[in-house]
C-alpha cells in the first residue's frame, strides 16, 4: 500500500513538472499567458501531496470556512490560499499580485476549459460556473480596481 501511495505522489510531481514545462514553452510569461495554478491537479488531493508538488507554503493559519473548519496554505505566488478540510483541497482562493484584465477566458490559466458559458454573470464584478464537473462553483470576483481590471481573482471549491 505504502508503494502504490508513493508512485502516486511521483506521478502527480511529474505531471506536474511536466504541464508546468510544457506551459512555459508556450508561454512568454506574461500575466494573461502564465498558468496560475494547475486546479484539477490539487483539488481535492492531500496537503502533503501538495506540499509534494509546491513545497512549503510561506505560511499555515486555521479559519473557518464555508465548509467547516478549514487549515489554510498561503503561497505568495500569486496569492494562492488552499482551505484543507479533513486534509482534503477544498476550496483555493487566487489573488494574482497586479490587476489583470476581467475576462471570463482568464479561467484557462488554471487548467480549466469550460465546455458551457458561464452560469451568471452580474455586470462587471462576478463570472460564475456551478456546471463544470467535480466543482461546486467557479467565480471571478472583483474587487474594482478600475471598470475593467480587479485584484481578487477566483475561488474555487470542490463538489
Amino acid at each position: 500500500m505504502k508503494k502504490i501511495i508513493t508512485i502516486q505522489r511521483i506521478l502527480l510531481i511529474t505531471l506536474t513538472a511536466l504541464s508546468a514545462y510544457l506551459y512555459s514553452c508556450n508561454s512568454s510569461g506574461t500575466a494573461k499567458e502564465r498558468m496560475l495554478l494547475n486546479v484539477p491537479l490539487v483539488i481535492n488531493k492531500s496537503s502533503e501531496d501538495i506540499v509534494d508538488m509546491m513545497g512549503k507554503p510561506d505560511s499555515i493559519y486555521n479559519f473557518g470556512s464555508s465548509l467547516g473548519p478549514a487549515l489554510v496554505h498561503r503561497y505568495k505566488r500569486n496569492g494562492i490560499e488552499i482551505y484543507y478540510v479533513n486534509n482534503q483541497a477544498k476550496e483555493i482562493i487566487i489573488r494574482e499580485p497586479k490587476p489583470v484584465k476581467f475576462d471570463m477566458n482568464y479561467i484557462k490559466y488554471i487548467g480549466i476549459i469550460p465546455k458551457d458559458p458561464p452560469d451568471y454573470i452580474i455586470d462587471s464584478t462576478v463570472i460564475s460556473w456551478s456546471n463544470i464537473p467535480g466543482y461546486a462553483e467557479i467565480a471571478l470576483i472583483t474587487q474594482a480596481v478600475d471598470d475593467k481590471n480587479f485584484d481578487y481573482f477566483i475561488m474555487v471549491k470542490a463538489e
